[in-house]
């Protein structure tokens, strides 16, 4: 996959921009607070219809504006070129005109909604903040497979969906129970929803890991000249190594939720289920959120990032295009070269940076961007 060109109208600092990317790696240079993440951000939205820096859409248009528009060319070898569009309109002007405040766009046909997109093209982001998939909440992982897995697995989001659904509803009986104002006898119904639901999605993300895990582990063993190992594991409260089909997790669910429920009751809300699950990250066998240093953490997470690259690869049969947004800046030249590497030639890269770098310089024949307060050149 490859993006072709990128438009941007009234789109965060941007009152207009035009961008081609006729080369596999293209570099954009400035100083912080200029507009560089802003490109990326749009690429990564186009594909999967939101940011992956904030959940409200307003925030991507142009302050002072009603309206901002994103718009991309791609370039795909196994279904042919696709182009995307995102309009983004404020809320109250959209209320007021009566339309969508965001509309989205297949090669200029209107479409419904972020179905109709994600799957379209692969991209995969790494910025700053991924230091908390190493660090953070059990929370921040669990979306980091959601999203990957959505990406070349639609079907999956819709699971998600609709297991959060049912546990929602689950736990809107619960409370009413607990205030004598619901019956019991309504409880297993929910529950083999819930657990039908969320057994394919505990599936997908077991599935998902494992081959995650492979190749993370050797694209960190490259990245840290063998000095290091790096072992990821999926941890769930209802699957277990080996369970490789969704009737078996779904099973072991219906068997927790109803030994779990008095507790549910008394919590008002469930407590088993693949929405507490979480992967652990390991480097030497310790811990990486507790032991790790800064330097470990952000090489696990670069190495995790550029897995999932290749894990989209073997899975759609395209390499995904991959956003590095000042990701080389806190690395030695060695290891930054090795990043650019790991990615390999026939990947697109976008890469923001502060300053061209020796491992930026020996990359072929880069096209180079210069931000600065919201124009390119």
């Amino acid at each position: 996959m490859q993006l072709i060109s990128l438009a941007l109208d009234n789109f965060r600092v941007y009152a207009q921009a035009r961008l081609t990317f006729p080369a596999q790696t293209t570099v954009i240079v400035g100083d912080n607070a200029q507009g560089k993440t802003s490109v990326l951000e749009a690429v990564c939205a186009l594909a999967r219809t939101k940011s992956h820096r904030t959940n409200r859409d307003e925030e991507l248009i142009r302050w002072g504006a009603e309206q901002g528009t994103a718009a991309g060319e791609f370039r795909r070898s196994a279904r042919g070129p696709v182009s995307l569009r995102m309009v983004l309109t404020a809320p109250e002007t959209a209320q007021f005109l009566g339309q969508p405040a965001k509309q989205l766009a297949v090669n200029d046909q209107p479409v419904k909604g972020p179905r109709d997109v994600i799957g379209e093209i692969a991209v995969v982001v790494f910025s700053p903040d991924d230091l908390a998939l190493a660090k953070g909440e059990p929370s921040l992982r669990r979306r980091f497979l959601n999203v990957a897995i959505g990406g070349i697995q639609p079907a999956h989001l819709s699971d998600i969906q609709q297991y959060t659904r049912a546990m929602r509803q689950r736990g809107e009986l619960l409370s009413l129970i607990a205030e004598g104002q619901g019956s019991r006898e309504q409880l297993p119904s929910w529950d083999q929803q819930l657990a039908r639901h969320g057994a394919q999605v505990v599936l997908s993300r077991a599935r998902y890991v494992a081959q995650l895990a492979a190749v993370a582990g050797r694209i960190h063993r490259d990245l840290t000249d063998g000095a290091e190992t790096l072992e990821i594991a999926y941890k769930s409260n209802v699957w277990r190594e080996g369970a490789d089909q969704a009737s078996a997790i779904e099973g072991v669910l219906l068997e927790k939720l109803e030994a779990r429920r008095s507790q549910d009751l008394a919590l008002r809300r469930t407590m088993t289920g693949p929405h507490r699950d979480d992967f652990a990250l390991q480097v030497g066998g310790n811990e990486l959120r507790r032991f790790g240093s800064q330097g470990q953490q952000r090489t696990a997470v670069l190495a995790m990032r550029l897995a999932e690259a290749e894990v989209a690869r073997e899975r759609l049969g395209e390499t995904p295009i991959v956003l590095l947004d000042d990701c080389l800046s806190e690395l030695d030249e060695g290891r930054a070269g090795r990043v650019l590497e790991q990615a390999g030639d026939a990947t697109q890269l976008i890469i923001t940076t502060t300053h061209l770098s020796e491992a930026l310089r020996g990359r072929g024949d880069a096209a180079v961007y210069r931000v600065h307060d919201g124009q390119i050149a």
